[in-house]
């Protein structure tokens, strides 16, 4: 059972609708496409545990005040299994604890950042008066990611998740004590996004268009009959999808009172046609001039 997804927070959202509109800076656009990736490796993650029965798996947990921070929590028996998933690709080589890149990069806190996890759930459930077991592991899930060097019992490979979900699948079910824990722990997951601390941009000259929601391009264009928006990579969205995407780029850029031209200067649909979807699926606040839309 899932219990907790994943929530992205409102700075990477923002770098999110900023790519493709404005020109990022490399901090900020480097920060961006570690998340995706990460975010890609996690996703397959949940793919192959998602339909374990009998366990509470808690996708993305911070617990800042035991500075502690948890891909997947997965609660089954007697224990709560963490794992750290990586979606590294290429060749490492691992020695000492240390992963080196073949670009000559070293990975120092890697294993670190797993063991401190580790110590701070430990505390974490000490505090509240929880008796778990607590093993953690990093998961790398790219298959294309190849490592050499020292072996350790504390990482798998995306092929050892198999056997991995075979032993959760070999517990009783999910218990009283299990979803308090499970409860505890989502009621103090804490706001990750001060790790973001991202660059001040020009909202108001963005570059228009709607976003396609499969390749992420930027300029969907509306087809020759009118009824869907279609981006060159071949997929394709409804009038009515288009303005929730776009609806939804604006409130993550904090638009206030959204107002049907803010809408049309990315859409550029017929206002007849914009304003009877407005008319079926949002509300309409204010008057004249003061028009505005909200969701319904």
């Amino acid at each position: 059972m899932i219990a907790k997804y994943h929530e992205t927070n409102d700075k990477v959202l923002l770098l999110y609708e900023l790519l493709g509109r404005v020109n990022l800076s490399k901090k900020d656009y480097d920060a961006l496409m570690r998340y995706l990736s990460g975010l890609e490796g996690e996703r397959k993650f949940l793919d192959v545990m998602r339909d374990v029965e009998g366990v509470l798996i808690l996708w993305d947990i911070y617990l800042e005040d035991y500075s502690a921070q948890f891909d997947f929590l997965v609660i089954a028996g007697q224990y709560v299994f963490h794992f750290d998933v990586k979606n590294y690709s290429g060749v490492y080589e691992h020695k000492d604890g240390l992963f080196k890149g073949a670009n000559g990069r070293v990975n120092k806190k890697l294993m670190l950042q797993l063991t401190g996890s580790e110590a701070g759930l430990n505390q974490f459930l000490l505090h509240h008066g929880f008796h778990y077991k607590v093993a953690s592991r990093v998961v790398f899930m790219n298959e294309s990611f190849q490592l050499i060097g020292d072996t350790d019992k504390y990482i798998l490979f995306y092929y050892d998740l198999g056997r991995v979900v075979e032993y959760l699948k070999g517990n009783a079910g999910i218990s009283d004590a299990m979803m308090r824990l499970c409860d505890t722990l989502i009621a103090h997951h804490g706001d990750d996004s001060k790790f973001y601390n991202i660059d001040d941009y020009d909202i108001e000259n963005v570059r228009t268009g709607v976003r396609c929601p499969k390749c992420r391009r930027v300029g969907m264009s509306r087809d020759a009959k009118g009824h869907k928006y279609r981006c060159r990579c071949g997929h394709t969205v409804s009038n009515r999808e288009a303005v929730d995407i776009v609806y939804r780029m604006l409130q993550v850029f904090r638009v206030e009172n959204i107002r049907k031209s803010d809408l049309n200067r990315h859409l550029g649909m017929p206002n007849r046609t914009l304003q009877r979807i407005l008319s079926n699926h949002y509300i309409k606040k204010g008057i004249n001039r003061g028009t505005y839309y909200e969701k319904q």
